[in-house]
């Protein structure tokens, strides 16, 4: 299920303007899409929207049993760097 920029709208956001600011993994904007895949593995879709590149994973305690809350994760990239995260915590 494709979560819309719509649906995003409804959520409560965060900005987080720390530009060191990385994931546990040490993902970060400015990476590539190589990084991404390198570290994360293939995407489970990927599309452009608005002209950027966008990656979609999705996770669930069914997929991987260590994972204790669902989530979904959009990268977005423009001219092969991260420029958006959003990770909405699938509930």
């Amino acid at each position: 299920m494709k979560i819309k920029n719509k649906e995003l709208s409804q959520c409560k956001k965060r900005t987080i303007k720390n530009k060191i600011l990385a994931t546990s993994k040490g993902i970060k904007i400015g990476d590539s899409p190589d990084k991404i895949i390198t570290v994360y593995g293939e995407p489970h879709k990927r599309e452009i929207e608005d002209g950027m590149l966008v990656f979609e994973y999705h996770t669930d305690y069914r997929e991987d049993p260590r994972v204790r809350l669902s989530y979904d994760a959009y990268l977005y990239f423009k001219e092969d760097r991260l420029v958006k995260l959003v990770i909405h915590d699938g509930l």
